[in-house]
């Protein structure tokens, strides 16, 4: 297994089912132009953001893929956030999800980022919990995010350094 930086073609062409899955489950309709439009148009942005994405691979399979931006502010100490996080169904619950968010702070602290962020849709408790039992505490809650009524998301943050 190996995990490469990808390109925002790589992310387009082979990765774009996945990430279509982690942005809304099931519910993608890869058939409404729409839609397509809609999630290449939010990997553009996250992308002229700053993120970079890297893939896990077994040979040239892909398995999953992390988004990340790194904050290089020059006066108050980094941050990151994990925008992306996603393993194939096929390959899920065999660690690969915890490998790629392992990367993914392994980065951060190598920019000297103080703390990372994640976001995640608050009605996900298998999200939840799995940041959480990688170190990720909640530290906030918008409800409504996504529509009246709806769970919202729930901000997380894991302190990489400067533990006191």
């Amino acid at each position: 297994m190996e995990i490469r930086q990808l390109t925002l073609q790589d992310v387009e062409e082979r990765f774009l089912e996945l990430m279509a899955d982690i942005e809304t489950g099931d519910s993608f309709d890869f058939a409404d132009p729409q839609w397509v439009g809609w999630l290449k148009r939010k990997i553009a942005r996250r992308w002229g953001a700053g993120a970079q994405f890297y893939g896990l691979f077994a040979a040239d399979e892909p398995i999953g893929l992390l988004g990340l931006i790194i904050d290089d502010h020059p006066y108050f100490a980094g941050r990151s956030e994990l925008v992306d996080l996603g393993v194939m169904p096929t390959h899920r619950r065999a660690g690969h999800g915890t490998r790629l968010l392992k990367y993914a702070e392994q980065l951060s602290r190598e920019a000297g980022v103080v703390c990372m962020y994640i976001s995640t849709y608050a009605g996900d408790t298998q999200n939840i919990t799995f940041y959480g039992q990688n170190g990720f505490a909640p530290v906030a809650t918008l409800p409504d995010f996504y529509g009246v009524n709806d769970e919202g998301q729930v901000y997380m943050r894991k302190r990489l350094m400067g533990e006191k």
